[in-house]
C-alpha cells in the first residue's frame, strides 16, 4: 500500500514530538541528580537577569517549577518588566495578578519591591513611617536608591516655603523654593504667604516633560517608545493652571511681579531632536545605569559607568538635565525672566 504526502508528514511530526518528549524526559532525569541548593541558585540567577527566561526555565521541567517558589528565588527576581504603577492599557486580572507577584517579592524581601512599594506609599502620605520602614528594609538589603531616599525624605519632609530660614532678609536677598516635591495648590498659598513676608518679585517655574525623564520611562513606561504621552499630558495640565493662578495673583497682589519660566519646551524640543542641537543621546542619562533612579552624590565624573563626554547627553543623572543641556535652557529663561528687571 502507497503511503500519500500528506500522511508522512503526519508520521514525521509524531516521531518528532516523540523525540522531543523524551530528549526532555533525559534533560529532567539528568537535572534531578544534581543538588538543589544548585539548582536553586541557577534558577535565581535567571530570575534576577530575565522575568520572561524565569518563566520559560520554570515551563521546562518539574524541578524547576517546584524549586522557582522558593523564597530565595523571588527575592533576586528581577522587576524591570513591572511598570512601577499599573499600566492603564492592562486588565483588572492582569494588574491582580501582577500586585500578588510583587507582594511576593515583597514578603520574600526583593529589595526592588520593597523599594517601589515604599516610594509610592510615601508619596501616597497616609502613613509615611510605615513607607520609610519599606525603604530602610530595601536599603539594608543594599539598594541603593532606597538609601538615598529614606535619608532625604527623613531629612527634608517639609516643603522649602516652611523654612525658618525663609524670611525677612533672605526673601529680599532672593530666595529658591525649587524641589522634585513640588505640587499645585488651588489657593495659591504660597506665593501669597511670601508676598506676605514681601516678595513682589517671584519667578515661577513650570514642570518639565516628566514623561521623558529616564527614570519615569523606565518605571511606568512599559515598553513604550519614546516619552510616556500620558504623563506629559498630565504635565502640561500642571503648567496651565499654574500659568492661570499666576496671571489671576498679579491683578490681585498690588506690585507683584510673576515670571513664568517654560522649562517643558526647551527640555521637550531636546529629547526629541537632540542632534538638532548638538546632542548624541537623550534616552539614557550619563551617570549610572543611565535609566534607574540614580541621583545625588551616587553620580558623579569618579565613579564607575559615567559616561566619558557628558556634553553630548541631555540627561545628566536619572532625572536631571546634563550642564550642557541647562545651558540651551538658560538662554530661554533669561528672556523670559527680563520682566522681573525694573
Amino acid at each position: 500500500m502507497m503511503m500519500n504526502r500528506y500522511s508522512r508528514k503526519n508520521m514525521k511530526r509524531r516521531g518528532s514530538k516523540r523525540s522531543n518528549k523524551v530528549i526532555k524526559e533525559n534533560f529532567c532525569s539528568s537535572i534531578e541528580s544534581l543538588p538543589n541548593e544548585l539548582l536553586t541558585d541557577i534558577v535565581a540567577r535567571v530570575a534576577s537577569r530575565s522575568f520572561k527566561n524565569f518563566i520559560n526555565v520554570k515551563l521546562s521541567c518539574k524541578v524547576f517549577n517546584k524549586l522557582a517558589n522558593e523564597r530565595y528565588v523571588y527575592q533576586k527576581a528581577t522587576l524591570v518588566d513591572f511598570p512601577i504603577a499599573p499600566w492603564e492599557k492592562q486588565t483588572q486580572e492582569k494588574i491582580n495578578k501582577v500586585n500578588s507577584f510583587m507582594e511576593l517579592c515583597r514578603e520574600c524581601e526583593n529589595t526592588e519591591a520593597l523599594y517601589r512599594k515604599g516610594v509610592l506609599d510615601y508619596f501616597k502620605d497616609d502613613e509615611p513611617e510605615v513607607a520609610l520602614e519599606f525603604l530602610k528594609k530595601a536599603a539594608n538589603g543594599g539598594h541603593v536608591g532606597a538609601w538615598a531616599d529614606a535619608l532625604d525624605f527623613t531629612t527634608y519632609r517639609s516643603s522649602a516655603y516652611l523654612s525658618p530660614q525663609a524670611s525677612g532678609e533672605n526673601l529680599l536677598i532672593g530666595a529658591n523654593f525649587a524641589t522634585a516635591g513640588a505640587g499645585y495648590d488651588d489657593k495659591t498659598s504660597i506665593l501669597n504667604e511670601l508676598y506676605g513676608q514681601g516678595a513682589r518679585r517671584i519667578g515661577v517655574t513650570s514642570l518639565p516633560p516628566l514623561g521623558c525623564l529616564p527614570t519615569v520611562k523606565t518605571l511606568l513606561g512599559f515598553h513604550e517608545s519614546g516619552c510616556i504621552s500620558r504623563i506629559n499630558r498630565d504635565a502640561q495640565h500642571f503648567n496651565k493652571k499654574m500659568n492661570s493662578s499666576a496671571t489671576k495673583l498679579r491683578k490681585q497682589l498690588p506690585g507683584l511681579k510673576i515670571a513664568r519660566f517654560d522649562v517643558f519646551q526647551p527640555i521637550y524640543d531636546l529629547v526629541k531632536s537632540p542632534s538638532d542641537h548638538g546632542f548624541a543621546v537623550a534616552n539614557r542619562a550619563c551617570c549610572g545605569t543611565g535609566k534607574v533612579v540614580t541621583t545625588s552624590f551616587f553620580c558623579n565624573p569618579s565613579l564607575a559607568g559615567t559616561c566619558k563626554n557628558a556634553r553630548e547627553y541631555v540627561f545628566w543623572d536619572s532625572v536631571h538635565p546634563s550642564q550642557a543641556a541647562n545651558q540651551v535652557q538658560a538662554d530661554s529663561l533669561i528672556i523670559q525672566g527680563i520682566s522681573l528687571l525694573g
